[in-house]
């Protein structure tokens, strides 16, 4: 029996909210059942502390242990930068050309959006996003203007896949 494939897509795969609630997803997958992915932007962009370092690093080894293929996308970012969103989204439609996943679960806005369009564009058969903090509304330590325009920009995405 195949295998379902299943691609978690995420901004930065750090230590934070989104990276927790998808590392504990995709190590709760069974392995006789789903092939997990994490397509996500490089680690080595955004300065982080030893520490979360060494956690992020413990995490993805713990990921490979499941057999869990990690896919580094550079040009995701979570800056609004339009030539590497148009390159992020490129590479997101070749992978999941290439991979044909079942599933394609996207976690942050960014990814989210960008995810959820190629995977539409793609016919995967299931798409979920899972929303965070600033997509439901929480601005803390964002200006207004970038929340008021991630969520203009995310709404036409809505329609396009669940949330759990």
């Amino acid at each position: 029996m195949d295998r379902v494939r299943v691609v978690h897509v995420i901004t930065r795969f750090d230590k934070g909210g989104s990276a927790e609630n998808t590392f504990l997803t995709l190590r709760g997958l069974d392995g006789r059942r789903y092939e997990g992915f994490l397509a996500c932007g490089s680690p080595g962009r955004y300065p982080i502390s030893p520490a979360e370092e060494r956690a992020v690093e413990e995490n993805l080894a713990a990921l490979a242990a499941l057999g869990v293929e990690v896919i580094t996308l550079p040009h995701l970012v979570r800056e609004i930068r339009p030539l590497s969103d148009l390159r992020a989204f490129v590479s997101l439609l070749g992978l999941f050309r290439r991979l044909r996943p079942v599933i394609v679960h996207t976690h942050t806005s960014k990814a989210g959006i960008l995810g959820r369009w190629a995977a539409w564009l793609c016919r995967v058969p299931v798409i979920v996003h899972t929303p965070t903090a600033t997509s439901s509304g929480d601005t803390s330590g964002r200006p207004r203007p970038v929340c008021s325009s991630s969520s203009s920009v995310s709404r036409p995405s809505s329609p396009i896949g669940s949330s759990p």
